[in-house]
This record gives C-alpha cells, structure tokens and sequence, in this order.
C-alpha cells in the first residue's frame, strides 16, 4: 500500500495525487483527502496512473457523506462525496480552464446555477435476467459491465425512482437466462413515459403484465420498441406532454429530454431575456423545441433537427398552438451545415448541439451576419473550441452560465450568449 494525498479533482470526477512524478487517478477521493492506495494500472513514459483508494486515513475539508448506498459502486454518480459548494465551484472552473486553453480569456463566468437531488427526470436502466430467471435493474458499474442491482436512487425525481422495484418485479421470469432489456424513463408534464427495449418479442404474459404495471402506477404512456415487432404500444392513459407556455408538445418514446426541470426552466429563462427583440430565429439542433418554448410567440422561427420523430412532435404542438411563423425541417446539421445565405436576414441563432459540438456550423456562423447566437452545450471542451472560432470571426462572449444539470456528476452544461461587434 501507498500514502498519497489527493491535490485536485481530474475532468472525469477522480481525485489526482502525484506519486514519483506520475499522476495518479483515485476514485471516489475528495481534495485534501490523505488515503492509502493500491496501484491498479500504470501508463509507460510516466503517464497518469489508476489506483483504489483502500483505507482513508484523513478526509478533505469538501468531503461529506454520500446519500446513496450504491456510491463507490454504481456509475451513475461520480462525485456525491463532495460537498455542493465544491461543486458548484469546481463546475465554473472547468469552464474557465476550458477556456483559457483555448486562450479565451477576461471573460466574466457567472456562478454555477445550482443543481439538486432527487431532481433528474430521464433515466437510462438496464435489465438483465440471470441463468434462473432473477432480474437485476440499475446502472452499469462505473467502467465496467457488471449491472448494479438498484435498490434506490436520490438522484432521480421521486415519481421515477419509486418504479425501480415494480419494474423489476414486473420483468422477473419474463427475461430469458443471460437476456437483457433497456428501460428508457421520461417524466413529463402529464406523468411517466418509459419505453422497453430488448432484442426479442414479448409474448402475451409480459405484454399484459407490462399493461397491469402501467395501470397500477398510472404512467401516462407505456411501449416496447425491438425484435420482429417494432414499437409496440402497451398501455397510453394520457399523452406524454411537455407543457410550455403557448406550446404543448406530445414527447416521442425515450426522446431528448434536458434532464432537470429547473435547470431547463432557467436556460428558458435565459434565452427569453437574449431573444426578446428577435422577429426572426434559427433554433438549430431543436429536438422537441424545449428552446423554441423560449423565444417571443410572435417570431418567425425555423427549427431544425435530425431526428425525424422530435420534429414531427414539434410540428404538431406548433399547429396545434396556432403558432403558424414556427417552421419545422429534418435536417442533418453535422453533414449539412447552414450555409451563409440561408444564415442571413436572421436576428439570433440558437444551438445545442450534441457532446462533439458544431465545428461545421460554427464556422460558417463565424462568417455570418447574425446579430446574436446563443449556444447551449453539455461538453465545456468542444464548447471552447467553437468559442474560439466565433470570437476569431469578430464575435464577443457577453455572457456564459454554467448550469448543474446532471447533479454528482462531473458533466457540466453551459449557456452562452455571443454577440457580432
């Protein structure tokens, strides 16, 4: 065993100690934390290393209890050892180091707006049956393809959280030895929408039980999507809705979902202070329009996604609103970017594009006219680099909020504003 202390917090959520010159990654330590530790992996040329922490011998200042008896084991959290002030903090820094790597710098971060838990409303779980038909629910081992059987879960809004043992029950027997299902959760403004998808067809049993289950514990919709049958519908007590102020939009089975109301209604909150004087709006990257929700009633607003389904939902809450200047396309941004004509005439663009970012886009965006963009982005790294690229084209970040979407996770989103000098 090893003595080391843990001096920082790494990008993934692990404590970094240095160790003969050579980082050192331990899970589950908080800075400040003195632990002894046994070396698990070991890069050639002195790169960083893995370790377990086995016995604590001093805890960091920013070290509290966690909440959930699966921490150390479960990989749905990373880092609910450590103290929300922490976090929040930790959460802008990275921010600004993403920055500042990419030599963006004196730009004024805001604080973190904070997350919580019990307040994650989309969840995706994994069922798998054992050789005598037992079912384990629950997260994959953090690295690992060992499923942690879920007993409970304070990170997921309560309504999704009191499921876990019914569904487990409800799937006992009906599994094949070694077979294995996804469990997708959205919670709506109408209830509880899960979608069941596994590589085999239900017979009739699991079929009626599934419709029992939805019954019993009310879900607004049920499926089960895979095999030979494609999307089944199970049980639809109520349409699953997402309820915005002038735009009620029936969500697809396990669509996109930001995954915290309220940090949903803060980007919404944000984005209608940025687009109060827009009349005409690019929303790129909309899914089901939870930005679109956002900007004035009045303008004239295209929205753009890739995802056949999510437009198709946006489209008829949009007819159904009577919002006619709300256009709707199925359009692949990353192999197809706007182009600078198509760009022009616009008052705001706003994107949220996936982890990789918009380098496509961006670019072309950074040639454009467009007085103002707004970008949303769950990944600070690619987020920086297409910054960069913006501000190169004579762009200037007014303003970049950090937002604690995915609580005791290292993942961190970010609202920013940019406006053409």
């Amino acid at each position: 065993m090893t003595r080391v202390t843990i001096d920082a917090l790494g990008s993934g959520g692990d404590g970094i100690a240095m160790l003969d010159g050579q980082q050192v990654f331990v899970p589950c330590t908080a800075p400040g934390d003195e632990v002894e530790v046994s070396l698990q992996t070991a890069r050639k040329g002195g790169g960083a290393a893995k370790a377990k922490a086995t016995t604590q011998l001093v805890a960091g200042p920013d070290r509290v209890a966690p909440d959930c008896q699966h921490f150390g084991t479960c990989g749905g959290c990373a880092v609910q050892h450590l103290s929300a002030d922490f976090m929040a903090d930790w959460k802008r820094e990275q921010v600004q180091a993403a920055l500042g790597r990419r030599g963006v710098d004196g730009v004024t971060v805001a604080e973190t707006f904070r997350g919580g838990p019990g307040r994650r409303r989309r969840a995706g779980l994994t069922a798998q049956a054992d050789n005598r038909g037992a079912v384990r629910l629950g997260f994959h081992a953090r690295g690992s393809r060992e499923l942690i059987d879920l007993r409970a879960c304070p990170v997921l809004e309560p309504d999704l959280a009191r499921l876990i043992a019914p569904l487990r029950k409800v799937l006992a027997g009906k599994l094949a030895p070694k077979e294995s299902a996804r469990i997708a959760m959205n919670l709506t403004d109408t209830g509880v929408d899960i979608q069941v998808e596994g590589a085999f067809a239900p017979g009739p049993d699991i079929l009626m039980d599934l419709a029992a289950f939805a019954d019993a514990f009310d879900l607004a919709r049920l499926t089960f999507t895979g095999g030979s049958m494609g999307e089944v519908p199970i049980a639809t007590r109520r349409a699953p809705t997402l309820e915005w102020p002038g735009l009620h939009v029936v969500a697809p089975p396990a669509t996109f979902l930001q995954a915290d109301r309220q940090v949903e209604a803060e980007m919404q909150r944000l984005i209608a202070i940025a687009s109060i004087d827009a009349r005409r709006i690019l929303d790129l990257f909309s899914g089901i329009g939870t930005l679109t929700a956002a900007v004035p009633q009045k303008a004239e607003v295209l929205a753009l996604d890739s995802a056949p389904d999510a437009i198709a939902a946006l489209r008829a809450g949009a007819d159904k609103a009577r919002r006619t200047w709300l256009k709707t396309a199925v359009w692949n941004l990353m192999r197809d970017p706007l182009i600078e004509s198509e760009l022009k005439g616009h008052d705001l663009v706003i994107l949220d594009p996936p982890a990789a970012g918009a380098r496509a886009q961006v670019e072309t965006l950074a040639r454009s006219d467009v007085p103002r963009i707004v970008y949303v982005s769950c990944a600070p790294g690619t987020f920086a680099r297409d910054a960069r690229m913006l501000i190169d084209g004579g762009y200037h970040l007014a303003s970049i909020t950090p937002l604690d979407q995915f609580y005791w996770s290292p993942e961190i989103e970010l609202l920013a504003v940019f406006d053409r000098r």
